[in-house]
């Protein structure tokens, strides 16, 4: 396997060979070698635990101090050619943010949430400014009315730089009054607010829909091409690095297994592994009886939010949801798509009472069945949120999370099971088979969130939603953060437990790849409103909303993909 692309004639700013990582006798990346240069982007791709992020946090010095590693990762520092994976290096603070800046996977968690853009950003050019004089640095952090007046221009034109609309009022606000596109810009305003030879981008579009997905890296490609900074893309989204990259590198258990020019690479896969990353069939929805009956029909669930309420105006509203009816059978699943605001997850807060709405839902009954109480409800319709690393209590173990809901809904779980011993063997038994049902052994119930994968987590997540034998599960972005392999895992266990239990799902995602392989039908939401809906490959072949086929040529594998950009 050689070590280096040679990509263009640009010269090399980082020149990677047999870097490896050590965590205690665990290797989690063996002999990595690889060359930067340029104007040129390098993808790196491959599993959760394929060591990809591990590489991005050498390169900058932030591994934990439990792993070491070894090998070299040379660029130019003070005029000479540097080492910066050595031990002895310590001159940290000329690397990060100056030569390499990065851009996290999830900028709600990067950026500070008690900080104005303004000031994150303003912090950025200090930084720039200090030459790596602390003392300098603090002393303007101490002064921020003299820095902001002094940087205030520039802040406007880096944020205007990424995209950002009306940069003036943006640059006042707080992370969580922006939206996910937007914190994205801001991160990558920082970044190259130092002006950085090498840009790191670690999963930058992972949580967005596939529009703000190509803005972000067509911004990152502008970018690029007027500034000149190389750029390393650690993504899972093989179409958009296809679309993106000039060259590839497949990581699996911290070994590289194969690379080259995009466009090779992607035509002749040599590597099984690699061959089964790019094939494009993630399966089909779960065949749907001709005879299934409705279960459950929302009829006209509408949200709306008070904007403005004081003395002197009169309020002003926002309909995040318009007014959406909609029937789902038993066994059947139903796929909500759109943009990021659509209101998406908003539908999904209002059908489980976690936001005020308008409308109600009708459950279908069966002769002799009483109505379902309010209480009986919440356990009807169960929620698996995005993230669920930020869903599951961490102090709590799979078990404790598991146990929690059994608990609670004890009374209708297990009517006529008075004694205490006889229902905590019933709640022990469900628990049990649950886990079997998501495909995770029995030694994980005594583990916490912290120790689980992000698939693994994903699964808890599941099984604490089924364990309380739910009729609809509403499901809002569950695999939006998993790699291909992860999430083809993830959709099989759902169409077993479909198959096995005949509960209906309500499939929130803006990944058409995957609501295609999942879903009977398909709504697709626009600004709060359902704009088209139907039957999922008519729909997908013969879109009638010009909005709709946006959205499918925007997510959707295309025949012949555009050009990768030229290296400068």
């Amino acid at each position: 396997m050689p070590s280096n692309i040679a990509a263009n004639n640009n010269p090399a700013l980082l020149s990677v060979q047999g870097l490896s990582i050590q965590a205690g006798d665990r290797r989690i990346l063996d002999q990595l070698s690889f060359t930067l240069c340029s104007g040129q982007t390098l993808a790196m791709v491959g599993e959760s635990g394929s060591g990809k992020s591990m590489t991005a946090y050498a390169l900058l010095g932030l591994l934990n101090a439990s792993m070491t590693a070894t090998g070299s990762a040379e660029l130019t520092l003070n005029g000479s050619r540097t080492n910066i994976i050595d031990p002895a290096f310590k001159q940290w603070q000329q690397v990060r943010g100056n030569k390499i800046g990065m851009i996290f996977q999830e900028p709600m968690s990067a950026l500070n949430p008690l900080h104005t853009v303004e000031r994150q950003v303003v912090e950025s050019l200090l930084a720039a400014e200090s030459s790596f004089n602390e003392k300098w640095y603090l002393a303007q952090v101490h002064t921020q009315s003299r820095a902001y007046k002094r940087l205030h221009s520039q802040v406007l034109d880096l944020l205007s730089q990424v995209g950002i609309q009306d940069p003036a009022s943006k640059c006042k606000a707080y992370p969580h009054q922006l939206s996910g596109g937007q914190r994205q810009r801001v991160m990558i305003a920082m970044a190259l607010a130092q002006m950085p030879d090498i840009l790191i981008a670690d999963e930058p579009t992972t949580a967005l829909d596939a529009s703000l997905q190509h803005q972000i890296l067509q911004l990152l490609q502008t970018l690029q091409q007027s500034h000149g900074f190389a750029m390393l893309l650690i993504s899972h989204d093989l179409a958009m690095v296809r679309q993106y990259a000039n060259n590839v590198m497949v990581l699996s258990k911290g070994q590289l297994i194969e690379q080259g020019p995009t466009e090779a690479l992607f035509a002749n896969p040599k590597q099984p592994y690699t061959q089964a990353l790019l094939n494009p069939n993630m399966g089909s929805p779960v065949p749907l009886a001709a005879s299934a009956s409705p279960l459950v029909q929302a009829v006209d669930i509408s949200v709306q939010y008070t904007l403005r309420k004081n003395w002197f105006s009169a309020n002003i509203t926002h309909h995040a949801l318009k007014p959406f009816s909609f029937t789902i059978g038993h066994g059947e699943s139903l796929g909500i798509v759109g943009e990021s605001g659509s209101g998406k997850s908003t539908l999904a807060l209002a059908l489980t009472e976690l936001v005020q709405k308008t409308g109600h839902v009708k459950w279908a009954q069966t002769a002799g069945m009483p109505t379902p109480t309010a209480k009986q409800q919440r356990a009807l319709i169960q929620l698996v949120f995005q993230d669920p690393y930020a869903s599951l209590n961490p102090r709590y173990t799979v078990a404790q999370a598991l146990r929690e809901g059994l608990h609670f809904h004890a009374e209708h779980l297990y009517p006529g099971i008075g004694k205490a011993s006889a229902r905590d063997a019933a709640i022990a038994a469900d628990i049990s088979n649950v886990m079997a049902q998501v495909q995770l052994p029995a030694s994980f119930l005594s583990r916490y969130p912290h120790q689980l994968s992000g698939g693994q987590r994903q699964r808890v997540a599941i099984a604490r939603a089924i364990v309380l034998r739910p009729q609809l599960l509403i499901l809002d972005e569950p695999t939006s953060s998993l790699d291909r392999t992860t999430q083809l895992a993830l959709l099989a266990v759902l169409r077993d437990i479909q198959a096995q239990t005949g509960m209906a799902y309500l499939f929130i995602s803006h990944d058409l790849a995957v609501v295609r392989s999942l879903c009977h039908r398909v709504a697709v939401l626009h600004q709060g409103q359902v704009i088209e809906t139907g039957p999922t490959e008519q729909l997908y072949t013969q879109p009638r909303q010009a909005y709709t086929k946006h959205l499918m040529d925007a997510a959707l594998p295309q025949t012949k993909p555009p050009k990768p950009p030229s290296p400068l």
